[in-house]
């Protein structure tokens, strides 16, 4: 009896690594994707609980989520700080980016970290706004592809109105972003008055964000820039090439007041231009794709070429100003295939379900064109 007791417990001490043993995801890359890339782990999990270090799980810059995919337990780990970055990270073996602890606290309705513990890890999973070329990655060796199409918009600073600015044009913007400022009424449809400064402002060198619509607009992604940001207190530095690091900054940005804004402590007649993704810019503005409209008072979105953001634009060819969304893998096998295609899976279905194309639109049978020759590339009729 005694014997048969002890080799009951051995059975349980070697079992039970294998029934606890958990397959770790680690992902990062660009910004832009990330609401739609967390609601899909979420939905691609069964069991799952979640937490996330920021205001939101759709704007965290780090989340971890446990939970069962065909019986195997998984812990999958976000880390969002670009698309050069994200790339790099998954091209390196030895690269890592900052994680939650695996013993962070989670639960089903998900737990904001409130101080967040970090480790150091090698993602294998990268997204990016462009491709790997674009990024300056051309010869790393990576899987993966296109899971979906970011839209983006222009948008004015708060306090602007639609009357003085409502459209941006790739010739209004090259020598906007090649000079960093332009001043009063132009040729290119701003209605200022004489004394006002029109300022461009964006995202920093290897931002995802910022080469699709350096690659979109024609003005070259490898072409220097130049920007203004502003702090909190709306007072103006000249960054020349460089920009803001995460998409949060840019909204902060632009949705300062323009009476707020000043050089040197000194007020200055100014307002700020800026792209973003389209869900930045709802977020700020109040935009409504069914309609066009968007809330009084707050910044002010932007029309591209003359044509406003929809999904269906997008899809039917109208709207430019977008770029696919790129899932690159680097060296996966076994159970992190497993899971890489169910999460495909689920991105394409969530998007589906996105009727205003806030996180993203599907690649499917709705979409009614394509890109050729890579990013910023002619907007063409999909052959069925």
């Amino acid at each position: 009896m005694k014997t048969k007791t002890t080799l009951l417990l051995g059975s349980f001490v070697l079992l039970s690594p294998l029934a606890y043993s958990q397959t770790e995801i680690n992902i990062t890359g660009a910004t832009a994707f990330r609401a739609a890339a967390h609601e899909a782990i979420r939905t691609t999990l069964t069991g799952t609980q979640y937490a996330y270090n920021g205001g939101t799980l759709g704007g965290a810059s780090q989340a971890i989520f446990k939970g069962t995919l065909g019986g195997q337990q998984y812990i999958v780990r976000t880390s969002f700080s670009g698309s050069g970055p994200g790339i790099a990270s998954i091209s390196s073996p030895t690269a890592t980016v900052q994680v939650l602890d695996v013993n962070t606290t989670v639960s089903t309705n998900g737990t904001a970290a409130s101080s967040p513990v970090f480790q150091s890890v090698n993602p294998r999973w990268s997204f990016s706004d462009v491709e790997k070329n674009l990024a300056g990655y051309p010869n790393a060796s990576l899987g993966g592809g296109p899971v979906g199409i970011v839209p983006f918009m222009f948008i004015a600073s708060r306090g602007a109105t639609t009357a003085q600015i409502s459209n941006m044009t790739t010739q209004a913007h090259n020598a906007l972003w090649s000079r960093g400022q332009l001043s009063g009424p132009s040729r290119y449809g701003f209605n200022f008055s004489p004394d006002t400064f029109v300022l461009a402002t964006g995202r920093s060198g290897g931002s995802g964000t910022r080469f699709t619509i350096l690659a979109e607009t024609g003005y070259g992604t490898n072409t220097n820039v130049a920007q203004w940001t502003a702090n909190a207190s709306g007072e103006l530095t000249d960054a020349a090439n460089g920009g803001y690091s995460g998409s949060g900054d840019v909204r902060n940005a632009i949705n300062l007041d323009r009476s707020n804004l000043k050089v040197g402590g000194s007020a200055i007649d100014a307002v700020l231009v800026s792209y973003m993704t389209v869900s930045d810019a709802i977020t700020i503005s109040g935009y409504s794709p069914a309609t066009g409209a968007s809330t009084a008072g707050a910044p002010v979105p932007l029309s591209y070429n003359g044509v406003r953001y929809s999904p269906e634009n997008v899809r039917n060819g109208s709207y430019t100003l977008w770029g696919y969304q790129q899932l690159y893998t680097a060296n996966i096998s076994g159970l992190e295939v497993t899971f890489d295609t169910a999460f495909r899976d689920q991105i394409a279905a969530y998007l589906a379900t996105d009727v205003n194309g806030t996180t993203g639109i599907a690649i499917d049978s709705n979409l009614k064109v394509s890109r050729v020759g890579g990013d910023g590339g002619p907007v063409v009729p999909t052959v069925d």
